[in-house]
């Protein structure tokens, strides 16, 4: 890009010249530079030339004078992203502490500030350090790009810590945004549960089964156990007929689930009508 730049700026000065050329070929003009007893008397090519000289030779100066500050912060910037790498791997590797200190000295380069924090507040969670996590996200909590990514791990602190109302309190309105990511819809899920609102949650499951987040395996028994929730939850025979009514074909086939349905069925005395939906699933 460098290069077509220098030479379309070659083209440019070079149609420049040759028109200044041709409107000049007759008069090259005069000019008069006077202050006091100083007196420069020159062309107009001449002053155009001298004045480009002056310009390129001022560049040349300031180029100059940069040039110390260009190669510290080049500096600045190997050794923030070599920061950046060491933190990351530091992290994958199961030192948390020693990602956490690489990753906040990697911060300081703008470009990494976001995935720096982002990694750190992984550190931070990982070694259990719950205030360095708030600051972390009190940070994140200020760039646009991430303000929905740090009410979503908040969430999954609230839920951590047993407050799994507040969670539900701060993911509905990403969720009703449509800007719920498939981690938050998760978490939205574990929250819903908790409070006794499963059947809420199963709304979100497609999120989780799209989102390919667990595998097959863990992905079968978080769904058999929301479903089993869900049904434990039911308060009548109304509800828990309704429920198993939008269930699929797939989903009711889970041993567990119909088992669940079983037990619930005889608890709220519907053994005979519970015997004819299992049979014929």
């Amino acid at each position: 890009m460098t290069f077509y730049r220098l030479l379309l700026l070659l083209l440019v000065t070079a149609v420049v010249g040759a028109l200044a050329v041709y409107l000049l070929r007759g008069d090259t003009g005069y000019v008069l530079i006077q202050r006091g007893d100083i007196a420069i008397e020159t062309t107009v090519v001449n002053a155009v030339f001298l004045l480009l000289a002056a310009l390129a030779l001022l560049y040349a100066v300031f180029w100059l004078l940069r040039w110390p500050m260009r190669l510290w912060q080049a500096g600045a910037r190997r050794s923030a992203r070599r920061r950046f790498l060491d933190g990351m791997i530091a992290l994958v590797a199961g030192r948390p502490n020693r990602a956490g200190q690489q990753l906040l000295k990697a911060t300081k380069l703008r470009t990494l500030k976001l995935p720096a924090l982002i990694a750190a507040h992984a550190a931070a969670h990982a070694r259990g350090d719950r205030a360095e996590e708030i600051r972390l996200l009190d940070q994140l909590t200020e760039a646009a790009e991430t303000h929905d990514l740090a009410t979503e791990l908040r969430a999954r602190n609230e839920l951590l810590d047993g407050r799994a109302g507040a969670a539900i309190e701060m993911l509905v309105p990403l969720a009703q945004a449509s800007r719920l990511s498939p981690m938050g819809a998760r978490w939205l899920i574990e929250a819903l549960t908790a409070r006794k609102r499963a059947r809420e949650a199963l709304a979100y499951l497609p999120r989780i089964r799209q989102s390919q987040q667990l595998p097959p395996d863990d992905l079968a028994r978080f769904v058999s156990r929301i479903l089993v929730a869900a049904i434990d939850q039911t308060t009548d025979a109304i509800n828990l007929h309704a429920l198993w009514a939008d269930l699929n074909r797939d989903e009711k086939r889970i041993a567990e689930v119909a088992i669940a349905y079983a037990k619930r069925s005889v608890q709220l005395n519907l053994i005979g009508q519970a015997a004819q939906e299992i049979e014929a699933t």
